[in-house]
């Protein structure tokens, strides 16, 4: 529960153990190949289903690269994707353009042919907005690690305006065919 990108910090500061510590446990956490990656349960399908539909598939993350490979790797993820564009490997982060950019000439489409679905409002949402992105989808779901208020977004800027929210993958269906049923 809580803030997970903190963790090790709070872990840290409450035991007393000094910053050395802390990037040691932060290397070995990283470096540690999990044995299972547990996905929601609307994931694998949805992929699939993209995929039978034609869709190309692009991840695009913030994690470092290593551990953010070994998680796509573990869960099975890789096959069903076409790019992986890892933030650190472009040295930026979201909502830089650059990055959308990118997961846009591996697809090979022109951004304006490319949706997002992402957790973070700000990052992005707000990152495939400023690249031209054809639409963003703002899934949101009970547990997350990022978990917005709709109605705080909205006075903070016009980015809830252009995206649309979802709890789920199979939602995607009917925005993007039309109908919900495979």
């Amino acid at each position: 529960e809580g803030n997970r990108a903190h963790l090790f910090d709070a872990l840290c500061l409450q035991l007393g153990l000094d910053d050395t510590i802390r990037l040691r446990l932060i290397e070995t956490y990283r470096k540690a190949r999990p044995e299972d990656i547990p996905l929601y349960s609307d994931v694998p399908s949805a992929l699939y289903r993209l995929r039978k539909l034609g869709y190309r598939i692009a991840v695009l993350s913030d994690n470092p690269p290593v551990s953010q490979r070994q998680k796509l790797d573990v869960c099975g993820l890789l096959p069903l994707i076409d790019a992986l564009v890892l933030t650190a490997e472009l040295g930026t982060q979201k909502p830089d353009p650059h990055a959308f950019e990118e997961c846009a000439r591996l697809l090979e489409l022109p951004p304006d042919q490319v949706v997002m679905v992402g957790d973070n409002l700000f990052r992005d949402i707000q990152g495939s907005f400023e690249v031209g992105y054809r639409h963003s989808f703002h899934i949101q779901r009970a547990g997350a690690f990022f978990n917005f208020n709709p109605n705080l977004a909205l006075r903070t800027g016009s980015v809830m305006l252009t995206c649309t929210t979802i709890t789920n993958l199979t939602e995607l269906f009917w925005y993007l065919t039309g109908s919900a049923t495979p």
